[in-house]
């Protein structure tokens, strides 16, 4: 079980490394990038990670 990380980055910014998933990791997230302060939402499926920023709608 030799299983390699694998490495969420900021799509925004230059953050390589926001965090560092399992490669069974399956699901849905939203998270804040420390460095840029966007919030990126992350999808991860089948090893594959896809993460994008989300724009807030005005009223």
């Amino acid at each position: 079980m030799n299983q390699k990380a694998i490495h969420v980055g900021c799509p925004c910014c230059n953050n390589k490394r926001l965090f560092d998933l399992s490669p069974d990791t399956k699901g849905e997230m939203e998270i804040k990038c420390p460095r840029c302060g966007k919030v990126i939402s992350i999808s991860v499926q089948n090893e594959e990670v896809h993460a994008e920023q989300l724009t807030l709608k005005a009223k």
